[in-house]
């Protein structure tokens, strides 16, 4: 093992130590600017003769950057877009978590909300139709489940929070 005693040392043996020598490196410039010969060999620089303003290139990135933005992050869920149940409530659960912000650092109550919601559709006696959802069908659905079933206080809160997170998603206001 050797002992680093000066500067010089310190630097000469250090990993990231850049040569202050002046020996040839082909990109100095100078009299000679060799670089603009290695600028040459790599490629060309391009004139346009039109050039578009920066303003009306950035507007048109701008509004197609929305557009894409707004197609793949709806604020309000169209229910009837949508082919199949799994395609809507993949759909419900990116817009809980978008724009409900219920998943903050977990899953969990996205995941819990969706497992009630695929339940409430298999229902036996009143399965819930969230393609064509109306307020008849739940109504209908939790008097069963609270007068035949005996569902728990709890278990009735989680299916209403389900369906107040679907209609929130398709833009109805639960409140009124």
């Amino acid at each position: 093992m050797q002992i680093i005693t000066s500067q010089e040392n310190l630097f000469n043996y250090s990993k990231n130590a850049f040569s202050t020598s002046s020996q040839h490196s082909g990109l100095e410039g100078g009299r000679n600017q060799e670089w603009k010969h290695i600028i040459e060999k790599i490629g060309h620089t391009q004139e346009h003769n039109n050039p578009q303003p920066i303003g009306e290139t950035m507007g048109e990135l701008a509004y197609e950057l929305k557009k894409t933005f707004d197609r793949n992050n709806p604020i309000v869920i169209d229910p009837t877009r949508y082919e199949s149940l799994p395609e809507l409530f993949i759909a419900v659960a990116d817009h809980a978590k978008r724009w409900q912000r219920l998943s903050t650092g977990k899953q969990s109550t996205i995941d819990h909300r969706m497992r009630c919601a695929r339940r409430m559709t298999k229902h036996p006696v009143f399965p819930i139709d969230f393609s064509h959802l109306d307020y008849g069908q739940f109504i209908a659905y939790m008097q069963y489940r609270e007068d035949h079933e005996h569902a728990a206080h709890f278990a009735l809160k989680n299916d209403l929070q389900t369906i107040q997170m679907l209609l929130h998603a398709y833009g109805i206001d639960y409140r009124t």
